[in-house]
């Protein structure tokens, strides 16, 4: 996507530009406008998003399941479920919007990818983050994003699980665990180098040595 023209001729500083810290108010609509078109008033997922909404009122803002307002209504000045979600949007701090989204999406990636939608948001509006896997993570630059994406959704059923849990605890807000992150990185790899190299029990060091023997490196 193109940068904006205030942007790309230096009437706005970059480093102003991107959100790290907090979301803008028109971060905060454009999120909501996503999630009520792509899921909430998608006609094909009626059921499941109306299950997912409930799950956001119970689950996520821990309010009595005997008193979910009701899903839609007619009249713009009822409060209603949707409306209760939007205010949260609209008003929570930034982190905790993110808590939601992170929330939404776990409930929801089965049958609709929201996350390339929400990328796109990030993108366009300059927020320092993106999501990968389900997690919203601190952009560092786009080839190692992309480089991440890809080993999660090319590896082996072993390498990925190790890879969706170097993410986790990389992208643990309240304590990351960098170390363990890197542990499962290593783990990844070696599950990878033991597929390439049909040792299931070679050592990583081994399996390097046999994958360089062969001319793959």
């Amino acid at each position: 996507m193109i940068k904006p023209f205030s942007v790309r001729y230096g009437h706005v500083d970059v480093r102003e530009h991107v959100q790290l810290n907090d979301l803008n108010s028109d971060t905060r609509m454009a999120l909501w406008n996503c999630l009520y078109l792509f899921l909430w008033t998608n006609n094909r997922q009626t059921a499941t998003a109306t299950k997912c909404a409930q799950s956001v009122w119970i689950y996520y803002l821990n309010q009595p399941a005997d008193n979910i307002p009701r899903y839609e209504s007619g009249y713009k000045s009822d409060k209603t479920l949707l409306t209760a979600i939007r205010d949260y949007i609209y008003g929570e701090a930034w982190y905790l919007v993110y808590d939601l989204i992170e929330f939404i999406i776990e409930r929801t990636n089965s049958y609709i990818n929201l996350s390339k939608h929400l990328n796109s948001i990030f993108k366009k509006h300059g927020v320092g983050y993106t999501i990968i896997n389900g997690c919203i993570t601190p952009i560092s630059n786009d080839n190692e994003i992309e480089s991440v994406q890809n080993a999660v959704d090319n590896g082996t059923d072993s390498s990925r699980s190790h890879f969706e849990r170097a993410l986790q605890l990389m992208t643990d807000r309240e304590q990351p665990d960098y170390r363990n992150s890197i542990k499962e990185s290593i783990s990844a790899i070696e599950s990878l180098c033991r597929k390439i190299t049909g040792n299931d029990k070679g050592t990583l060091g081994a399996c390097l040595k046999a994958i360089e023997e062969k001319g793959y490196i």
